[in-house]
């Protein structure tokens, strides 16, 4: 199943924020952006930390990848 960050705040996720300048991630509202690649993180019931991530492409309605920019 494709969802987007927001489908999953809507269902009461909570997204991770970290800023670790080491390494040159920095998140904003839960979203960190890294050479194109957007990502974010959040715990599962669990408190395991899980991760999303897409590329600078991105997906269609259904969820397929869409061919990179150029």
């Amino acid at each position: 199943m494709f969802l987007r960050v927001q489908e999953l705040q809507s269902k009461g996720v909570i997204l991770e924020d970290y800023d670790l300048p080491g390494i040159g991630l920095k998140s904003v509202n839960g979203i960190a952006e890294v050479e194109g690649t957007k990502a974010a993180w959040f715990k599962d019931s669990e408190g395991n930390i899980m991760g999303v991530g897409s590329s600078e492409a991105g997906y269609d309605d259904k969820g397929r990848a869409l061919p990179p920019l150029q």
